[in-house]
């Protein structure tokens, strides 16, 4: 599934998925005199004139959802949310929720829904969302009003014990994973130097050739775990340079690096933020770790730490090998090769390694 701005000329198709899509709101209330069902092509129309309306389609290139935003004195209201009944219940509301946001980060978001939308409220509640009003439309019709306040990222209130501990169980087995792949991209490329986004605890920079890199960048938004890869790495004192940062918001303090390695980064900053840090970064060379996962709704798996990473469905994005190597090719970079890791549960981790295609 690939989500982008809508044009004008796909609005009539929008509004024939928005007919389809409603249909279900409209038998809660046994009635189709609901706003949605009644909204006009011109109506979509002057609304194209001033808000944002993405559009979600399939390999085929057809719309099957979409949701519409505008901003209004720093809040950003959200509407029309909608995926067609075929494709419900696999997390593409979810992705779109998300899409619309970070084309507004940093803001207030306001939506509405009915008291009878059990679903939605629910899917809202998942990503942050509080009620703060309610509005009595009819005796049957009660609209809920929700808002998301900006705050800080979920990633920022997990403890790196709880992280490390979650990811190095047997039935994940990912920290160890992880560190092997690290040690392989070390030996990749004729880079001297190489900046590591979301470095967590610094694990696998055991593996860093001293001899080989003159500097190496540490980045990740939660301050804690950088004193903490300090701490681990005494070795690499002159060379470590940590930096405290949210790569949404303040990419353009980078610093230039002629390699960067992004493990389980993309799929909590997307891959817009992705490829406008590169754009800040320059690198020659890029090796992306990314998990595939069998079920879109249950990507983390079990265990006694589960409950610390509740909010990360607030920035969580599934992220597509095919849908990276598409939008990295049109940044400019070449994919050379894939290797793919097992997990148990039945996930995996996938390597992308590309180069600068100059």
């Amino acid at each position: 599934m690939n989500i982008s701005c809508a044009s004008y000329e796909d609005l009539k198709e929008i509004l024939d998925l928005q007919y389809v899509a409603y249909q279900s709101e409209a038998d809660l209330f046994g009635t189709r005199d609901i706003p949605p069902l009644k909204q006009t092509l011109e109506d979509v129309q002057e609304e194209f004139r001033s808000r944002t309306i993405l559009k979600m389609t399939d390999d085929s290139n057809t719309i099957v959802g979409s949701v519409r935003a505008i901003e209004k004195d720093g809040t950003v209201f959200i509407g029309k949310l909608m995926v067609h009944p075929r494709y419900q219940g696999r997390g593409y509301g979810s992705k779109l929720l998300k899409s619309i946001e970070e084309r507004f980060p940093g803001r207030r978001y306001e939506l509405f829904t009915s008291t009878r939308s059990i679903d939605n409220i629910r899917l809202y509640n998942k990503h942050g969302y509080k009620e703060f009003d309610r509005k009595e439309i009819t005796d049957e019709l009660i609209f809920v009003y929700m808002e998301k306040l900006p705050g800080n990222n979920p990633w920022e209130d997990i403890s790196l014990d709880d992280y490390e501990s979650h990811m190095s169980l047997e039935s994940v087995n990912q920290l160890q994973t992880l560190n092997s792949i690290m040690k392989e991209q070390f030996g990749l490329f004729p880079a001297g130097d190489v900046m590591i986004l979301g470095v967590a605890g610094g694990n696998g920079l055991e593996h860093v050739d001293t001899g080989k890199y003159k500097t190496v960048y540490g980045v990740d938004i939660n301050e804690r775990y950088l004193v903490e890869t300090q701490k681990r790495h005494p070795e690499l004192k002159g060379i470590l340079k940590c930096i405290h940062m949210d790569i949404i918001k303040d990419a353009d303090k980078l610093p230039r690096s002629g390699f960067v390695i992004a493990d389980l980064l993309i799929e909590y900053i997307g891959l817009d933020a992705f490829v406008n840090a590169l754009s800040i970064v320059e690198p020659s060379y890029v090796s992306i770790v990314i998990q595939i996962n069998m079920d879109d709704k249950d990507w983390v798996s079990d265990s006694p730490y589960l409950h610390s990473f509740d909010r990360l469905d607030e920035v969580h994005h599934q992220m597509e090998s095919s849908v990276i190597e598409s939008v990295m090719s049109k940044a400019g970079y070449l994919l050379l090769s894939q290797n793919e890791y097992p997990l148990p549960n039945g996930k995996a981790l996938l390597r992308m390694d590309l180069r600068l295609n100059t």
